[in-house]
């Protein structure tokens, strides 16, 4: 072995990309050169990180070391990657939530040379079906730093003790089970007391889940003292939140390992777990609260396991009472979280996990001289196999033919029925949605119905101006722009429009400042679920006062990228101006969520990998020859097909030269069955999902 190439989701925030990381680092403390390649299609990209894509990439080392879900080891042999793989000696980090591996996985399983697991869980599934060598590793985690003032400040909740539960929709609500938590936390404390204890729950990736989102928001009702996190932390803060916790929480059905368990207990805090699973190797009696469960059919509850699995299902009763026990008993609480510390920095240290390591790899290399070919037998030789089958069931005696298709006939009906019910449920939850969002959309436009009088009302009513000071008729886009220029400042300061928007005369000009649209449009897109914002030209003027004074000579540009960042959505913004990108990046430095391009509009959406919610065209400005109106035009069609089946378009400087930008999109819209929220300044049209 030269070394060995690390493959996972570098890229990702997910748990696998964790894990990857570790190991990297656990394998070059201990001197293994390592070549990272990352898996970055998969999975949400949300990190930065210096490893290959595994498209592109060219290992350099004798050996992989893939650390993926079961279930993606077929795909990365058989389409992604079969090169990388081949001639090559292969080690999985196995982890599977299950006690049995699913059957669709083993061929590509049984391709590996030597399986690496975290817990004795997953290594007793991993003998029930395979015959490649089996070596336990530690996890490895770093001890964490303890959290800044600044980062702990959000989370304080004047003191009061703190359940804490972080989960991931995409990971499985099922699995996850965060309604047990919530069931056990009434059942402990029926009624929310002033200086009583909260429940935390912290989640991702509800906006990809909404219907089970919208179950757990139910089944928090109206419980002040449980508070559901959806918004996405930075790694800091994460960190904040569970070294706040008093006590962590993981009612599970199933976990291959447990790494939020395993963070909390690091923090040293002790955790209410269900006793089942991969967790039982880190949580016990001395460092925990293990729950009692009872083993319950899978079910069609859940798309990712087969339904004749089991998992744990755990007392809702029990957990409940050792809530309860955790509340009145904080000196056993504060016992058992230094004792949970204490084992994770033996147990799952870098120099535990790189010792298991080095034994493992020594042992690998005495067993195993070169890789096997690590090729998947093609489908049609599989599907060859069962012609053949079916042939020779057909030519025994008629009897046993018809009882096989009589018994898959009955399989079938009753399979159609579990789905049909699902679906029925499903589908009418969506209908419940649906109307809901429709509602939601009507009171929202009755809220704006300020901005589309800004359309309604011309300069001439609005200013109390006599017919020869109003914008004279032109054919020049430059002369209307110069007389509109010349009303500026001279509106009246009782303005009933202005004072609802709290502007004055002192803040904007006839034209009015942008931020009332923008905020709109905000609250339109968090309303329908929208995360992901495209803005195409970007803020060009710098922020050089307090945010709350708007000021007309500074703040007639908007802000725009300033005003997205700071809603906490995800922005993408570009801009053809090297010096407007730098005043963009400079005002919006604080916000992660922002990410500001140097580049051409019209390519950048070519280019963009997501779908996008909000689409802001606010760039070609109106220059005498300028295309703007065409370029919008274009704009639109380019990004038409990566843009949401709810989403919002706003348009900037449509009330200038002769339509302005959207001269020749507005109508298009209007066409495409846009509802048109507000015109004047800058328009609003939104595209709701049918």
């Amino acid at each position: 072995m030269n070394g060995i190439n690390v493959i996972g989701h570098f890229h990702s925030s997910i748990g696998l990309g964790f894990t990857a990381r570790r190991f990297r680092s656990v394998l070059e403390s201990i001197d293994v050169p390592v070549c990272s390649i990352s898996i970055r299609r998969e999975m949400i990209c949300n990190l930065s990180d210096d490893a290959e894509d595994i498209r592109t990439a060219e290992p350099k080392y004798d050996t992989n070391l893939l650390i993926v879900a079961p279930g993606m080891v077929q795909k990365l042999i058989r389409r992604e990657a079969p090169s990388v793989f081949k001639g090559r000696r292969n080690i999985l980090v196995l982890f599977w939530e299950m006690a049995d591996l699913p059957d669709e996985a083993i061929a590509a399983l049984s391709l590996m040379d030597e399986l690496w697991v975290c817990t004795k869980f997953v290594a007793e599934a991993a003998k029930k079906r395979l015959k490649a060598p089996i070596s336990l590793i530690p996890h490895p985690l770093e001890m964490p730093e303890p959290p800044t003032a600044e980062a702990k400040a959000p989370f304080d909740y004047n003191g009061r003790f703190m359940f804490l539960y972080v989960f991931d929709f995409l990971s499985g609500i099922e699995r996850k089970n965060p309604f047990s938590a919530v069931e056990s936390f009434k059942l402990a404390f029926p009624e929310p007391t002033e200086g009583g204890p909260l429940l935390i729950l912290k989640s991702s990736h509800g906006n990809s889940m909404l219907t089970d989102a919208a179950l757990l928001d139910l089944s928090i009702e109206e419980r002040p003292d449980i508070i559901h996190l959806k918004e996405v932390l930075p790694y800091e803060q994460k960190n904040a939140l569970m070294a706040r916790a008093d006590v962590y929480l993981s009612l599970h059905r199933a976990e291959g390992l447990g790494l939020t368990i395993l963070e909390s207990m690091a923090f040293g805090r002790p955790c209410i777990a269900t006793s089942y699973s991969g967790n039982k190797d880190i949580c016990d009696e001395s460092n925990g609260y293990p729950c009692a469960y009872a083993l319950t059919r899978v079910g069609h509850r859940s798309v990712h396991y087969d339904s004749r699995s089991k998992w744990a299902q755990p007392d809702s009763r029990e957990a409940a009472r050792l809530m309860l026990r955790a509340f009145y008993n904080r000196d056993e609480v504060e016992a058992k979280g230094k004792k949970a510390a204490e084992d994770v920095r033996v147990r799952h240290s870098f120099e535990a996990t790189g010792d298991a390591i080095r034994s493992a790899i020594e042992n690998f290399e005495k067993r195993s001289s070169r890789g096997n070919e690590c090729s998947m037998v093609p489908h049609r030789v599989f599907a060859q196999e069962r012609i053949k089958q079916a042939i020779e069931l057909e030519d025994k005696p008629s009897w046993i033919f018809r009882k096989f298709f009589r018994r898959a006939h009955e399989r079938i009906q009753l399979q159609f029925k579990h789905h049909r019910r699902a679906l029925s449920s499903i589908l009418k939850l969506n209908r419940e949605t649906k109307n809901e969002l429709q509602n939601q959309i009507r009171e929202l436009r009755a809220q704006v119905y300020r901005l589309q009088r800004l359309n309604d009302l011309d300069f001439s009513k609005r200013l109390n101006l006599s017919p020869a000071s109003q914008v004279p008729e032109s054919q020049s886009p430059e002369s209307e722009l110069e007389a509109l220029k010349a009303l500026t400042g001279r509106f009246a300061a009782k303005d009933p429009i202005y004072d609802e928007l709290l502007l004055s005369a002192v803040q904007g000009d006839s034209r009015g400042l942008p931020l009332a649209y923008i905020q709109c449009a905000i609250d339109l897109l968090k309303i329908t679920g929208g995360r992901t914002i495209v803005e195409i030209g970007c803020q060009r003027r710098p922020i050089t006062h307090p945010i709350e004074e708007l000021v007309r000579e500074c703040c007639a540009d908007g802000h725009s990228t300033f005003f997205w960042g700071r809603s906490g959505l995800d922005v993408h913004s570009v801009d053809i101006d090297p010096e407007a990108v730098e005043v963009a990046r400079t005002d919006t430095k604080d916000f992660p969520n922002v990410n500001v391009t140097c580049g051409d509009g019209i390519q950048f959406i070519k280019d963009f990998d997501g779908t996008i919610d909000l689409l802001f065209l606010d760039a070609w400005d109106v220059v005498p020859g300028s295309p703007f109106a065409e370029k919008h035009l274009e704009a639109w069609e380019v990004a038409r097909e990566k843009l949401a089946d709810t989403h919002i378009i706003q348009i900037d400087d449509t009330d200038v030269g002769s339509g302005g930008k959207g001269k020749l999109l507005l109508p298009v819209l209007r066409k495409e069955g846009y509802d048109i929220f507000a015109e004047g300044r800058q328009t609003l049209a939104i595209k709701l999902a049918n």
